[in-house]
């Protein structure tokens, strides 16, 4: 999978069109008006000579590059005016916080991916499947049809049911009339998939899903990759979010009422159903090995799982996983594990305590081709994994949710908000001190960029397939997003992160709060390659940004946009070539400081508001590339600020020009 990346490197300094760029020009001082205009770029745009409605992708130049199927419908709105990106980045961001369920944040990954359901809109899922409940035995009946949707499985020596309350029965029996629903939404999903069944649709998306298969291409790798363009192109996406939201609104209706309950009276028991087993856990500590099951309800006790919220099987295309309170342990030794589906839907939800989560591939809110969610209502807890995972989607959804504490998030590759083609990834934590590190000590992910880091593709990353070099079957990249609510938080990654994306893929970072701290290597901290967007937005704190290598804070490769906005706060940058808004090779880079007193440490390049097409004189007047623009934008808005060198500084303009280019950009200062 790596190889996709390598021809992603950018000559360092010294090197090719880098080599020495021209020292930006300083031009007159900004007028009184200009600067106390309602826009921070106005006055810059004004040196430029340009409008805003110009001061973005040329995409008439960029469609003729290809692109793939599948683009998303946000990706064009963001692309069509990348001056919508900030706002985006705020209103979707405190749109994911502003409420508490699983429906909620589900409603939002599906309309940012495109399905374009909205279930609940228009009467109650929940009431619905109420009324189909069996008024005096609600439980023994909903098992009674699971059985039999199961393929006909006998009763055997079940435990009894009539004991239980009626109510606890009654939402119970919600529950799985929601799963039994799904069953014809999954049927839906794969309905005009070709190929030999559903079996070998799974075993398709589960080698796909393999990180580590990296394989030379050859007539059995592109087998696989044709059939798999074939399967994913036909699924019913649409299906698969309905019958996720029907799931998501039944749990948000039952599971306070659970979490309330007094349990000391209810003894454990298990039944059996064909679809996977239906388990009440005791209010002590238990262990849990074994298969998936349908439905764990644990209502109390330090629990470890090694089992749980997993669904891979043709069988079992949903597993609910509901832990009412205790500090939990959850464990799992193989992929697929902790809120991760292959072609259905795995929901894991711990409403209490301090817990620990440990997985490797495919976990902790993970939707292959389905939708896979862990949601952690309270206490400090501690999530780590190895690829696919905390929020990671691809044809699917992926949502990690947590709503406070002092957290931590370990990860390596496509992880914590990572969206691929069709798919939306989001990890959503309301507030807490929390750390994400996408680990780029240990290197099990070496980076084409360079062989010291790992490819991350992380912490708000948008990813689609560029296959214009190998076999033309490209695809347009998914959603990727992480929202921060509150607390001094840490984010740390590789190459590829913090709000990128790639291949006309869209990534998102929205901080709403605290002293933050960013560190990454390459492409990070809103920068975006080859027909991509990628934002960040910080809206309050003393945050600083360092960056080592090259592209990072607000920088646009090869008809890309990144925006980095920060609002707020005493800020000091540490930055590579090509950032603090810059654009390369028809892309466009913005940042916009709009208060504080900041430091600005640049090495020697494309940096500060400029920009570069690469090529020699002789190549560029053979390609379009010379005369459709690039574009970096640099505006620190108030404040007392440092700069590097001395054409930049407090209350001062610098324009800078590529000749024989439409390349061009612009740093202000603003007093």
């Amino acid at each position: 999978m790596l190889v996709l990346l390598l021809l992603l490197a950018i000559p360092s300094k010294g090197s090719g069109p880098f080599s020495a760029p021209a020292r930006p020009v300083l031009v007159a001082p900004l007028t009184a008006a200009a600067i106390n205009g309602p826009d921070p770029f106005a006055a810059a745009l004004g040196v430029l000579g340009v409008s805003r409605a110009e001061a973005g992708l040329d995409l008439a130049a960029m469609g003729l590059f290809g692109g793939g199927p599948f683009r998303l419908a946000w990706f064009d709105y963001l692309a069509a005016d990348p001056w919508r990106g900030p706002v985006a980045a705020e209103q979707q961001g405190r749109g994911w916080l502003a409420q508490d369920g699983l429906a909620p944040a589900l409603a939002r990954a599906g309309t940012l991916a495109g399905y374009g359901v909205r279930r609940g809109l228009v009467g109650s899922v929940p009431d619905s499947w109420r009324q189909q409940l069996h008024s005096q035995r609600p439980l023994a009946a909903a098992l009674a049809r699971l059985r039999q949707a199961g393929g006909g499985v006998p009763p055997g020596d079940d435990p009894p049911t009539e004991d239980l309350p009626l109510d606890l029965q009654n939402d119970l029996a919600l529950l799985l009339l929601a799963a039994e629903g799904c069953l014809i939404w999954r049927e839906r999903l794969f309905a005009d998939v070709p190929g030999t069944g559903l079996a070998a649709h799974l075993a398709d998306l589960q080698r796909f899903a393999a990180v580590d298969d990296d394989q030379a291409p050859g007539a059995e790798s592109l087998a696989h990759e044709a059939r798999l363009d074939r399967l994913t192109a036909a699924l019913d996406l649409a299906a698969l979010h309905a019958g996720g939201m029907d799931l998501a609104l039944v749990l948000d209706d039952v599971r306070g009422r659970l979490a309330a309950r007094d349990w000391t009276a209810v003894a454990p028991r298990r039944w059996a159903t064909g679809l996977g087993d239906v388990v009440i856990g005791s209010n002590g500590d238990d262990t849990w090995e074994g298969e998936s099951p349908l439905l764990l309800l644990d209502p109390a006790g330090n629990d470890t799982y090694h089992t749980g919220a997993a669904v891979d099987q043709p069988q079992r295309p949903v597993a609910l996983l509901l832990d009412l309170a205790g500090n939990d342990r959850y464990e799992a030794s193989a992929a697929v594990a902790q809120g991760a589906a292959l072609g259905g839907w795995a929901y894991l939800l711990d409403l209490a305590g301090d817990d620990q989560y440990l997985a490797t591939d495919l976990a902790q809110g993970c939707g292959i081709a389905g939708i896979g969610l862990l949601y952690d209502a309270a206490g400090r807890d501690r999530y780590t994994a190895r690829a696919h995972a905390q929020g990671a989607a691809a044809f699917g959804l992926g949502l990690l949710l947590d709503r406070g504490g002092d957290d931590q998030y370990t990860a390596f590759h496509r992880v914590q908000g990572y969206g691929y083609t069709r798919g939306c990834g989001a990890l959503v934590d309301w507030d807490g001190a929390d750390r994400y590190l996408a680990d780029d000590t240990t290197i099990a992910f070496p980076s084409p960029q360079s062989a010291q880091h790992n490819t991350s593709l992380a912490q708000g990353f948008g990813f689609g397939r560029r296959a214009d070099y190998t076999t033309g079957a490209s695809l347009a990249g998914g959603t990727g997003w992480l929202v921060d609510g509150a607390g001094a938080d840490q984010y740390r990654c590789g190459v590829f992160g913090q709000g990128g994306g790639y291949w006309y893929g869209l990534g998102v970072l929205s901080d709403f709060g605290g002293d933050d701290t960013y560190e990454g290597a390459w492409y990070v901290q809103a920068a975006a390659a080859h027909f991509a967007i990628g934002l960040l937005l910080d809206t309050a704190g003393a945050d600083r940004y360092t960056a080592t290598l090259n592209m990072a804070q607000g920088a646009g490769h090869d008809f890309s946009v990144g925006f980095l906005q920060d609002e707020a706060g005493n800020d000091r940058y540490q930055a590579p070539n090509l950032a603090l808004g810059a654009g390369n090779a028809n892309g466009v880079g913005y940042l916009l400081e709009r208060a504080g007193d900041d430091v600005y440490e640049a090495k020697d390049g494309v940096n500060l508001g400029m920009a570069r097409t690469p090529g020699t004189a002789a190549e560029l007047a053979l390609s379009v590339r010379r005369d459709a623009r690039s574009l970096g934008l640099f505006v620190d808005a108030a404040g007392r600020d440092g700069y590097p060198r001395p054409t930049c500084a407090d209350g001062r303009t610098w324009r800078d020009q590529q000749p024989g280019t439409a390349a061009q950009g612009v740093g202000t200062d603003l007093p």
